[in-house]
């Protein structure tokens, strides 16, 4: 058939920049001996970057920190530290002046810790304009150097003022410059280094400025820096500092720094409080409150973190949501009691009645045993190693493979679990009931070539429904979808809503969605848009109206894989066999009953085998017997083939009524069991 010519456009993309997010990236809510409060912002990939920024995580019972064990095991962590009320951060004072906050003095504030007021440290005077700013301590407690006070020094040489920072010791932590200015005189204009200032509020460990002295247009330290670039530098306007309410000099003006404190133990409102600050980071896969069971004294308020935390999980759909099962059985008052299964599947029973059930909350349970830094066994909680686990298999393999089991749960360093091993086969009833109870769990199993080691067993969700997500792969699978597609879609709002536009979307997700096929992480997937339109009257999924109205709707389907949970082997022990020789079933053949009873060798036979009477019977060697059976021909007269049959014996004799008017004799069903049966 003819067609008239035309000119046909088809897309392929093939210079697509595909964007993956960061994988193996988990969020702790953790109490630590220093650090910022509001800034997990900084990703935490090293455990040495943790001990410079944070110190030490603070774990009551003394046993392994589950922020160690997490970034040990290949874990990218953000860390919220969660403070107490009354938590203030250090301030800077002149040495006349300072002293540290006496216990009754410290303010007790919300969940969010106040704001403290800075001492002036450095003034800025230019014409009628002044601005000052202090200096307070970047975290709340933190350990500077080895005692509970410090010292800064700030100094002039030449055009610098330059500062050291001083533990109890004497000994310099840090030092640099702070600036670097010279006002106006005859031959040039006034030249200030605003870079080095900023590098000082950003560069310094310990310190960070805080505005004393505003004006309208200068309320913040950016906005002083910006004064000075714009207003000042480069400029006929002088400018004069002082450092201490006077002129810097090559004598160092000494400030005393006090450590702010930490606050009281946070309560459970105050956790929760520190929740909020997750929001900002939608790369991470998995969250929990670290050793919470340990830090909240009842079970009442640890309860009421953990469903704060579910709730937010469930809402949000970026997150899930990891919870301990605390080791002890009375773990509030520090007890030493391993929890065996029925205190397990109490406690998780207590929890769901509290905070309900959910896909994106899932129990851990068994506790772990490390060697700690002074090489003794100790009984440690499991998160961070599951968090290490889950981001590992994530990095490695993808989110959406289960990171239990011999393939990817094996912890090589762990020593097994605190709760007896219920991993044992033997014990796989009582196993089946914890997981009934949505409890993964810490167990030894047998390897095929490392023999015993201790892994996670099971990877389930809380979810009630026996649906695929019941598994943490697929929640997690659902979630890498959802971090990867939503910065490729929102990179389309605002572009033409046409069905060329759909056709970019389409091309450049599939390469993903592909992928994904190719890695086992769906079977297959149906993408159910309408990018292969070219008119309004050619949509399928959507209609004109939401069009134009700037709506697109796209529907993603796919056929998840879901981990293995059963084998089934079935073991048959097959009879022996010989070439040439052929083992046979029961043989059955039909023979005439004659009414004289003069027939009587079959009874004899069957007596021979079991007496009725006697109760018994010979020995099989005695009653077997030897048959030759002739496979005739269709004329029923020719031999075909003869078999010898040996081992032969009646095993069941079944007689038949016939018409006794046709005759008088009954026909017998014979039912012989062989033993061998040979061609001759």
């Amino acid at each position: 058939m003819s067609k008239s010519p035309r000119v046909v456009f088809k897309f392929e993309n093939n210079n697509v920049q595909q964007t993956t997010p960061l994988l193996g990236v988990s969020c702790f809510l953790a109490r630590t001996e220093k650090g910022p409060y509001d800034d997990p912002s900084e990703l935490i990939t090293s455990f040495s970057q943790f001990q410079r920024i944070f110190g030490k995580e603070i774990v009551p019972d003394g046993s392994v920190s589950n922020i160690e064990k997490a970034l040990v095991g290949g874990s990218k962590l953000r860390i919220i530290r969660v403070l107490g009320a009354g938590a203030k951060k250090g301030t800077i004072t002149k040495a006349e002046d300072s002293r540290v906050l006496e216990e009754d003095e410290i303010e007790l504030a919300s969940a969010i810790p106040g704001e403290v007021q800075a001492s002036e440290v450095m003034k800025f005077t230019s014409g009628g304009t002044n601005v000052s700013f202090g200096l307070v301590t970047k975290g709340y407690g933190d350990p500077i150097g080895s005692g509970e006070t410090f010292k800064v020094g700030f100094s002039k040489s030449v055009n610098t003022i330059f500062y050291n920072i001083y533990d109890a010791n004497g000994s310099i932590l840090e030092s640099g410059p702070v600036i670097t200015y010279k006002t106006k005189d005859a031959q040039n204009k006034t030249s200030v280094d605003y870079l080095a200032l900023s590098n000082f509020a950003s560069n310094s460990a310990y310190l960070e400025p805080k505005m004393v002295t505003t004006t309208n247009k200068i309320k913040s330290f950016e906005n002083l820096v910006a004064w000075l670039q714009t207003s000042i530098d480069q400029t006929e306007n002088p400018l004069t500092i002082q450092v201490g309410g006077k002129e810097a000099t090559t004598t160092e003006t000494m400030f005393n720094g006090t450590l702010g404190t930490a606050g009281a133990d946070p309560t459970a409102d105050e956790w929760i409080a520190s929740l909020d600050l997750v929001k900002d980071y939608t790369d991470v896969y998995q969250l929990a409150c670290s050793h919470i069971h340990q830090h909240l004294k009842t079970d009442q308020d640890v309860l009421k973190v953990h469903k704060a935390a579910k709730d937010m999980c469930a809402e949000l759909q970026e997150y899930t949501y990891y919870i301990e099962v605390p080791k002890y059985t009375t773990h509030y008052s520090e007890g030493t009691q391993p929890r065996n299964k029925q205190s397990i599947i109490t406690w998780i029973n207590n929890c769901l009645g509290s905070i309900g059930n959910s896909r994106y909350a899932a129990y851990f349970a068994g506790g772990i045993k490390y060697y700690n830094e002074f090489g003794l066994l100790t009984n440690s909680d499991v998160l961070g190693t599951i968090f290490g686990l889950g981001d590992t298999s994530a990095s490695n393999y993808g989110p959406w493979k289960s990171f239990a089991g011999m393939n990817r749960g094996v912890i090589y360093d762990g020593q097994g679990p605190v709760s007896p091993n219920y991993g044992s086969d033997s014990r796989y009833n009582e196993l089946d009931e914890l997981a009934q109870m949505y409890a993964n769990m810490i167990v030894i199993k047998d390897t095929p070539s490392s023999g015993k080691q201790t892994m996670l067993w099971h990877c389930f969700s809380s979810q009630v429904k026996q649906d695929s997500e019941r598994f943490l792969s697929i929640v997690r699978l659902n979630l890498y979808l959802k971090k990867t597609l939503r910065p490729i879609l929102n990179k389309y709002l605002e572009e033409p809503n046409i069905w060329s536009t759909w056709k970019n979307i389409y091309l450049e997700v599939k390469p993903i969605l592909d992928n994904l096929v190719d890695e086992n992480a769906m079977s297959e997937y149906t993408w159910m848009g309408d990018q292969d339109a070219g008119s309004y009257s050619e949509l399928s999924v959507n209609n004109e109206a939401d069009v134009r109205q700037g709506k697109y709707k796209v529907i993603l389907k796919y056929k998840d894989i879901v981990p293995m949970q059963e084998v089934t082997m079935e073991i048959v022990i097959d009879a022996a066999s010989n070439a040439g020789r052929v083992t046979i079933g029961n043989l059955i053949v039909e023979k005439l009953m004659t009414t004289a009873g003069s027939d009587t060798w079959l009874q004899d036979w069957l007596y021979s085998c079991q007496d009725m009477i006697a109760g018994g019977g010979l020995v099989p060697s005695e009653y077997w017997e030897t048959a030759i059976v002739n496979e005739l021909a269709e004329d029923g007269v020719s031999v075909l083939n003869t078999w010898l049959l040996e081992e032969v014996w009646p095993c069941k004799v079944t007689g038949l009524d016939l018409d006794r008017m046709a005759s008088e004799n009954t026909i017998e069903n014979i039912e012989f069991s062989v033993g061998t049966c040979d061609k001759y």
